[in-house]
């Protein structure tokens, strides 16, 4: 979690699952003190990170649908209205003995109808850093962000 200028948060969530923090980590402990922080400094304005799939994209799927923020950057890495993931099958086809992953749950989100059918979250501000600003490692969607929640217009 870090604190910007002017009531701003970025809290960055590399993961939901527990399992994957290696046990450095317990990510409710971690939300719970974040979010309780952000209240006792009276923050108003939160920026969530991007490299948004699975979960995220869930969760963006239902803050976007029910109007909860303004989305920035690039469209998430998974289904608006849903996906398929969880338990998993691992098949080998017999000729090639390709292996392929076959999920065993469909997951349907409860938003409002997209005109955009079978794609993410498409954000209302899109930006798409350039080679150059991704090699020189300025993250352009962050700072327009930041812009952004600051009142300023970029």
């Amino acid at each position: 979690m870090d604190f910007l200028r002017e009531n701003i948060a970025l809290l960055t969530i590399r993961t939901f699952d527990d399992n994957r923090l290696s046990g450095k980590y317990n990510f409710h402990d971690f939300l719970n003190a974040s979010l309780n922080e952000i209240g006792l400094r009276k923050i108003h304005k939160l920026i969530i990170n991007g490299l948004s799939f699975s979960t995220t994209a869930d969760f963006s799927s239902v803050a976007k649908s029910d109007k909860r923020g303004t989305f920035i950057g690039e469209e998430t890495g998974g289904g608006y209205y849903g996906n398929t993931s969880g338990e998993t099958i691992k098949v080998e086809l017999p000729n090639s003995k390709i292996s392929i992953i076959i999920p065993k749950f469909k997951y349907i989100n409860d938003v409002k109808a997209s005109a955009y059918k079978d794609r993410g979250v498409i954000p209302d501000y899109i930006i798409t850093p350039t080679i150059g600003q991704i090699l020189l490692c300025k993250d352009v969607q962050l700072a327009k962000a930041i812009d952004m929640a600051s009142g300023k217009v970029r």
